[in-house]
């Protein structure tokens, strides 16, 4: 049954889907929530080479159970139609409602994955990432061959590649996971636009319209509100939708489609393969390099284009951020994996279930291939991505001298292992699961000790649960392991151990201590596996809450355009305001908010700087706001790797950056380690140490290490703190107009707080290095252009007497004090927004 929900609104030049949720009486909540499945009809409206001026009609289909999946095509609802079942970060068989509504569509159903180097620019940028996708995709295909199907494989423009397949299928659905993030929002729309056009150009191959049928995957059976907290509360047991098992059959692809040589004959070029397959790893990264420079603006695109030093490594030299490290005798793939599950890795995993772990679901293990797929193992990858990058062929983003935060990568090791699918993931959410730190028993599988070293490097004090992130995070971002099933593995865990004794009968004290020590069964190892799961369960719920969040928020806000984007998946957001009447040569202006804060902190300057002629945007830094925040060690050298790929995957191209407070210190980092991205910066009441004749030290200074029952008590006082009156409190930093601190910003400051893991942000503080001194970045490091606006009655430190420092210490920095306090962005934003654009205008905009 399909329902009507809404008509989609337009707005802009582009088509958009409308992105409100809508209320679908003819339909129960939980079969809303399994299965979202929304259909679009698409039509024609204007020519292929533009998007076209659409009008959507968005609906659900039910389903009549969310726990028995549909084994095989049922005749009695399916017809032999073709579907396209189009796979972009979902690489997965489990836990698809995209698949089981496929198979209750139609007997004919055409597996499919486009690689599009500009969509996957954000999630290949580095060698290992590169091997990751591939291998990903080859495992996919291998499952999906399992059970009969295959999978068509195309490379090129989604809406070029697309509408190919479908005239040369007649296809007339297309079933695919919604999108949040704008660039894969963008590319949907445009392949959609392209794929009705086709239709309707091509009637004697498709004569009916081509309907988009979009799906997701939610954790529970309930409305997400503003609030996390609420959220928890009104949730009960039997709101959580069970993952769905993988079907134990599926229809065959037609043969003609699997033609290596196969092309459509109403394509623009009648070379174009449909089944072209996917290119080597080292090749996936040239393109996404070569796509990212022709989309870039041409004053940024040979920084772009430069070969990384770290990348001519491959998998051995890649700088890596502290919470992604990994070491050499890390995860790897088993020399008789190769690539893919084998027989012998299948068989580990059934041991350990029976030995006591946690029962991960059979039937995903044994739908999994069992055969080769690609003659390459992951050493032959590295070798050939180290060699390809040693010849200029090769190459990750680099922007500057020392930073590398663009071409930082989760380590390459692990990437791959990642990668291998979703038995190889399976298998390890079950030993990470059943992990326990002290093995004297000797028991185990072989992944358990794998998993043994690598989860004591990430769980640090400043993450205390940050292994299940660092080690899950890229399965979760292809899609290889979907949230429901992590969250149902974690809590049926969670359940069990809940069941168990916790202390032996009889209950002598050589008993009790011999209990509490013995790493088969003790209360100390219980804790840990129980801390373990809790992290796991807590990842995918938090995923699941941020997902909503974003899909229900405005697309429109302050004058200027909400967006979405993942930073190394992480899911944040960003504003973005462009300039009716741009100024030739301007650079854009990125505006970094500091600590609390978030985009929206730049309400009244991203509109009113774009009516000037200058395009601007404002990014929530991950932590903060309406991000995700995961468990990582958030400090300086994350944030500032934030904003240095935000300028590489979205502004693209030369930037003024701008950041108050903390944000400041990060701006003056952006500049100083990746010099040729920025071109100024402006400060805003700055954190930062001033301190004459500074010199970094040639040992990076090492994280403090503060007693354990100080951080948390203070952390968790200024958590209760944000989560009070905020409001009347942010008003003393706003001494000239306490009335700009006004409720909404307190409200939106405090709803973060209840965020999540928006405690580990605060605790993570405690834990940040010495920070470079901040003169020494902005007038050593960078050496560009500095404007510092400096309000002149900020009440956290002596404001004034840190701008004389400033102006004496940088002979590059330029200073004016403004009559406001700590964020006179916010409490003065005409004054703040004549002074920025003057100084744009003087030093970067020609005329002026």
């Amino acid at each position: 049954m399909i329902s009507v929900i809404n008509a989609g609104r337009l707005q802009g030049p582009k088509a958009h889907f409308s992105r409100e949720l809508s209320r679908n009486i003819n339909l129960t909540r939980s079969q809303q929530n399994q299965f979202s499945l929304n259909e679009s009809p698409w039509k024609h409206q204007h020519a292929l080479h533009k998007y076209a001026l659409i009008t959507s009609l968005r609906g659900k289909i039910s389903k009549t159970s969310a726990t028995s999946p549909t084994s095989q095509s049922n005749p009695a609802t399916a017809d032999d139609t073709p579907v396209i079942l189009w796979f972009k970060h979902d690489l997965r068989i489990d836990d698809h409602p995209g698949l089981h509504q496929a198979l209750s569509t139609s007997n004919t159903i055409i597996p499919f994955f486009c690689f599009d180097p500009r969509r996957y620019e954000q999630v290949v940028h580095s060698p290992s990432s590169a091997a990751a996708l591939s291998q990903a995709v080859t495992s996919l295909r291998s499952s999906l061959r399992s059970l009969g199907s295959d999978l068509i494989i195309s490379c090129g423009p989604w809406e070029e590649q697309l509408p190919n397949l479908v005239c040369a299928v007649g296809a007339t659905a297309v079933i695919t996971e919604e999108e949040i993030e704008k660039d894969w929002k963008d590319g949907f729309d445009a392949a959609a636009a392209a794929s009705s056009f086709n239709s309707n150009k091509n009637d004697n191959i498709n004569t009916a319209k081509v309907a988009f049928k979009t799906w997701t995957a939610p954790l529970f059976d309930t409305y997400i509100p503003e609030k996390f907290t609420e959220w928890k509360k009104q949730r009960t047991p039997a709101a959580a939708i069970a993952p769905l098992d993988p079907p134990t059959s599926l229809p065959a692809v037609p043969s003609h489609l699997l033609d290596p040589l196969s092309s459509s004959s109403t394509s623009s070029s009648s070379n174009t393969a449909i089944n072209s397959g996917l290119p080597s790893p080292s090749e996936i990264l040239r393109q996404v390099r070569d796509s990212t420079i022709a989309t870039t603006d041409a004053a940024f695109a040979d920084l772009i284009g430069e070969r990384s030093t770290a990348a001519a490594a491959a998998s051995g030299g890649e700088r890596l951020p502290a919470w992604a490290m990994s070491s050499s005798s890390s995860i790897d793939l088993e020399q008789e994996s190769n690539n893919e599950l084998s027989t012998s890795a299948r068989s580990t995993s059934s041991s350990s279930t029976e030995s006591g772990g946690v029962k991960v679901a059979d039937k995903v293990i044994e739908k999994l291939p069992g055969e080769a797929s690609t003659s390459e193992t992951i050493a032959e990858v590295e070798n050939e991505l180290a060699s390809a990058s040693a010849n200029g062929n090769g190459t990750a983003f680099n922007l500057g001298s020392g930073g590398g935060g663009a071409a930082n990568d989760w380590g390459a090791e692990l990437a791959a292992e990642l990668a291998a699918g979703e038995g190889p993931v399976m298998e390890a959410l079950n030993a990470y699961l059943r992990h326990v730190e002290t093995t004297a028993d000797g028991g185990g599988s072989t992944w358990q000790w794998k998993l043994g070293s690598e989860i004591g490097k990430f769980d640090v004090p400043a993450a205390p649960d940050g292994c299940f992130p660092a080690l899950f995070n890229r399965a979760m971002s292809f899609g290889v392991v979907s949230r429901r099933r992590i969250y149902s593995e974690a809590m049926q865990l969670l359940e069990k151990e809940k069941k168990k004794s916790y202390m032996p009968v009889p209950a002598g004290i050589f008993a009790k201590l011999g209990w509490l020590l013995t790493s088969s069964g003790g209360a100390l190892v219980l804790q840990k596996r129980q801390r373990k799961a809790t992290a796991a369960a807590a990842a995918a719920e938090a995923g699941d809450f941020h997902a909503g969040l974003a899909r229900s928020r405005k697309e429109e806000v302050h004058g200027a355009k909400l967006r979405h984007w993942r930073w190394r998946g992480i899911l944040t957001d960003y504003l973005v305001a462009h300039p009716e009447n741009p100024l030739p040569g301007a650079p854009a202006v990125v505006l970094v908010h500091g600590f609390g804060a978030f985009s929206e902190h730049w309400r009244d300057n991203v509109a009113s700087l774009a009516s000037q002629g200058f395009t601007v945007y404002a990014p929530t830094l991950v932590g903060y706001g309406r991000s995700e925040k995961p468990a990582i060690p958030y400090g300086q050298d994350v944030w500032r790797d934030c904003v240095a790929d935000f300028v590489v995957q979205v502004v693209r191209q030369p930037v003024v950056i701008a950041g108050n407070s903390i944000g400041g210190f990060i701006a003056a980092s952006v500049a100083a380690d990746y010099p040729k991205a920025v071109v100024g910066v402006v400060l805003v009441n700055s954190a930062g140490l001033l301190k004459e004749g500074y010199q970094p030290p040639a040992t990076p200074p090492a994280a403090p290490s503060p007693p354990l029952f100080i951080v948390e008590g203070v952390s968790r006082a200024l958590f209760a703190f944000l989560q009070g009156d905020v409001t009347n409190q942010l008003r003393r930093v706003y001494p000239v107009v306490p009335s700009r601190a006004d409720s909404w910003l307190g409200q939106e400051i405090g709803r973060a707080s209840a965020d999540p893991g928006a405690l580990g942000v605060f605790r993570s503080v405690f834990y940040l290095p010495k920070p470079r001194a901040l003169n020494y970045l902005i007038s050593e490091a960078f050496q560009g252009p500095v404007l510092v606006l400096q309000g002149a009655k900020d009440p956290l430190n002596d404001a004034v007497g840190r701008a004389k420092e400033i102006e004496r210490l940088c002979i590059n920095g330029e200073v004016v004090l403004l009559d406001a306090g700590h964020c006179p962005h916010d409490e003065k934003p005409e004054i703040f927004n004549a002074k920025m654009a003057e100084f744009m205008k003087e030093k970067f905009v020609c005329g002026f």
